[in-house]
């Protein structure tokens, strides 16, 4: 069952860096239109949660109880010395940025997901959900 979850989240993880990319080329040629700005939120958006869902799972497989929230979960991984502390405050505006995406829409600022599109600052997620994953195999 773990490794049905793995294979569709690292898929789901990867078609989303590749639309990410995508966006990151066509941003370098134009300026997006608001269709293409809202797909880049909601790729961002579900690929954080496929970060905070693979967390989860990580958690779990090492017998611990669930914190309630998002970035609890991260801070239960740093406690654990399972991701390194200095990613605390990483970890703290990627979930920051998830809930103003879901939660705050209507004052969400474009240019922070310009900007986190044309640094690619969302490889970070790739790597942290399929170095992640990969660990609850087995």
């Amino acid at each position: 069952m773990i490794e049905t979850y793995v294979d569709a989240i690292q898929q789901h993880v990867n078609e989303s860096v590749e639309d990410l990319n995508s966006l990151h080329s066509l941003l370098k040629q134009r300026h997006w239109t608001r269709l293409e700005r809202k797909g880049a939120e909601r790729l961002l958006q579900t690929l954080v949660e496929a970060c905070i869902g693979v967390a989860k799972h990580w958690l779990k497989k090492q017998n611990k109880i669930l914190p309630p929230d998002a970035y609890s979960v991260f801070e239960k991984l740093m406690e654990l010395q399972l991701i390194p502390k200095n990613d605390e405050r990483d970890w703290q505006r990627i979930i920051g940025m998830r809930n103003a995406i879901v939660h705050d829409y209507l004052n969400l600022d474009e240019k922070v997901i310009k900007a986190i599109i044309e640094n690619k600052m969302y490889l970070k997620l790739q790597v942290f959900a399929l170095e992640t994953s990969d660990k609850l195999k087995g």
